[in-house]
This record gives structure tokens, C-alpha cells and sequence, in this order.
């Protein structure tokens, strides 16, 4: 990687992670561009995990795009289904709100380049912006990891320092933004 790709680099919560523990692993990652094939690192558990995680942040995609579910019998599995339709029960697509479903959103200014992709932002009638983080893991993660963590930090502040074109007054107050991880495996609790 130049100089010039370097610093076109834009930091996400991932990498910002990566670098926190090694700063090796990001330089080989993230600089270098090393990618390792998922079967070095992850057994078949782990495997299907991830494609479940993934199939269901496709649909839920879909429906926020469309406002109701498509069944696809080419993608629906029978578990992802069940998770699909918890995650309507919890928070229902609705025509007041708009829903920016896979919205990625970036920051350049004073040399810091941050960036994130949400799995949801709903930015309410009244001018709140609600972003959803999907997990998928077998396990819960602790609500008190989750509120010190790197992604619920890096995705708050990006969205109060650039997303202010979705609010009303260019502009979103600490308060007016609110971060919600919620995995379909533990639906009724959100972190």
C-alpha cells in the first residue's frame, strides 16, 4: 500500500479493534491487504453461524427496503425465518419513519476518516435517529461490553458529526441518538 492509499484509509469500528489489541494484525490486514480464507480460522460452528448472520442481515435488508418480508425460497431457511419474524414483531417497518437499511455513512475532517455501515437507521417523525445493530451469535453479548465498545462509540459519534443531513436541523444532539443491538436467537432482550 502507498502513501496515498494510506491516507485514503477510513477507519470503521472493526479496524479500529483489530489495531487496539495489535497493531501487526491491522498492518498485515489493513495495510498490507492479507486476507486468510475463513477455513484457517473458523470451524464448521462457527461457519454456519456466519452464514446464518449474514442470510438474515439479507433479509432483513429486503424487507426495510420494501416495508414488508419476501419469502425467497432460494434463501429462506427455516430458523432464519423464525428470526425474521421476531425481528418484525420488535421493531415493525412503519411509513412514518424512514428506514436506511446496509446505510454506510463516512467522516473526513481534521485528518480523521472514520466510516460505518448500519444494519438500520431509523430516523423518526420526531426528529430521533434509532440505529440497530443485528447480532447473531449463539451467545448474548453483555450490555456492558456493548456500552463501552468501539462500534457503539465510533457509531454514535459518526452519526452526530456527519449524518446531519437526515435530521431536521442539519444537525443530531448527543440525546437524539440512540444505538440498540438486538439479536433474534435472545429476542426480548435488547441492549
Amino acid at each position: 500500500m502507498t502513501k496515498g492509499e494510506i491516507d485514503e484509509l477510513y477507519f470503521s469500528a472493526s479496524s479500529l479493534r483489530t489495531y487496539q489489541p495489535c497493531q501487526l494484525k491491522f498492518m498485515r490486514r489493513y495495510i498490507d491487504g492479507l486476507f486468510w480464507p475463513d477455513d484457517w480460522v473458523r470451524g464448521e460452528e462457527q461457519k454456519e453461524t456466519q452464514r446464518l448472520g449474514q442470510l438474515f442481515h439479507t433479509l432483513a435488508h429486503r424487507y426495510y427496503l420494501r416495508g414488508r418480508v419476501v419469502d425467497s425460497k432460494e434463501v429462506m431457511d427455516e430458523q432464519v425465518a423464525k428470526w425474521l419474524e421476531r425481528l418484525v414483531d420488535f421493531r415493525p417497518y412503519n411509513e412514518q419513519d424512514e428506514f436506511l437499511a446496509e446505510h454506510r455513512l463516512q467522516f473526513n475532517r481534521e485528518e480523521l476518516k472514520l466510516m460505518a455501515k448500519y444494519d438500520l437507521l431509523q430516523i423518526t417523525e420526531d426528529n430521533r435517529a434509532v440505529i440497530y445493530d443485528w447480532k447473531t451469535y449463539r451467545s448474548n453479548s453483555k450490555k456492558s461490553f456493548l456500552k463501552r465498545s468501539l462500534q457503539t462509540i465510533v457509531y454514535r459519534y459518526l452519526l452526530a458529526k456527519a449524518g446531519g443531513d437526515y435530521a431536521k436541523n442539519n444537525k443530531w444532539a448527543p440525546q437524539e441518538i440512540t444505538l440498540i443491538y438486538w439479536n433474534p436467537r435472545f429476542p426480548d432482550d435488547s441492549t
